[in-house]
């Protein structure tokens, strides 16, 4: 499948917009954005798009396809499946989930929150032990951020499945490649070979070398220009920011709380 083939079917559910201000998860600002939630419902489609990445990695003697949850899970099902369907094997589809963390304490004189997806828990003063952490675990000291832990893990047992398997780590949209590398990392720990990466769309220039893989493969290569919050020009000019795509409403409730 060519690129403009990939183009075609994303943007034919506006999977793909331009001219507007979007905050991504990285905090960086830009003016194009991928929703790759917009394909999902549309089943055909998603199965296209995933029968190409199959496709591409036929001779690849693939075990395992990986995502990360919860956006890549429809990828490795529908790429799991047509590699099971075309080599008449079974290919398996597993996903990784956001871990718990733990962390320590080191002073009993400063005062931690504990944060759940930017809400607080609970708070405390810890002494030097271990605390038990959620899916997404921040320290704060007063007002400034001291640790944050966020990683993947392979829960229900599909620890077991993955061990020695040849596997393929599939993403939709690579941004800065962090969450993919997370899923590369937590398959080699669980004694996965990871043969190779690929994203419906590589965004943010990733390449192969940061994931140490054979190789990475993309339908859709987007070259955005981003910035940070400071030198985005959209902010200068007073546009406003997106808030139904991206992270644009915690940006700017962010910004409030300053």
């Amino acid at each position: 499948m060519p690129e403009s083939k990939a183009r075609e079917i994303l943007a034919s559910v506006d999977a793909v917009i331009d001219n507007d201000h979007f905050v991504y998860t990285s905090g960086l600002h830009g003016r194009a954005y991928v929703n790759k939630d917009a394909v999902y419902p549309f089943t055909r489609k998603t199965s296209t798009l995933c029968l190409e990445i199959a496709m591409h990695f036929l001779e690849s003697d693939i075990e395992v396809v990986l995502a990360p949850a919860v956006g890549g899970v429809a990828l490795t099902q529908w790429v799991a499946f047509h590699l099971s369907e075309i080599t008449e094997r079974e290919v398996l589809a597993l996903y990784a989930e956001r871990s718990e963390s733990v962390i320590v304490a080191t002073s009993p004189s400063e005062n931690y929150i504990r944060v759940k997806h930017g809400r607080v828990v609970y708070h405390h003063d810890y002494g030097d032990s271990e605390i038990g952490g959620t899916e997404v675990l921040q320290l704060f000291r007063g007002d400034q951020l001291v640790k944050k832990y966020d990683s993947l893990d392979l829960k229900r047992g599909y620890n077991k499945l993955i061990a020695g398997k040849r596997v393929l780590v599939v993403e939709d949209i690579l941004n800065t490649g962090g969450t993919a590398l997370k899923a590369v990392n937590v398959a080699r720990q669980n004694k996965g070979q990871v043969v190779a990466v690929a994203a419906l769309c590589n965004r943010g220039g990733v390449t192969v070398e940061m994931f140490g893989v054979e190789e990475l493969y993309s339908l859709l290569n987007i070259n955005m220009q981003v910035w940070t919050a400071a030198e985005c020009p959209m902010c200068e000019e007073g546009i406003p920011v997106n808030v139904a795509l991206g992270k644009g409403r915690e940006f700017l409730e962010s910004r409030d709380k300053k």
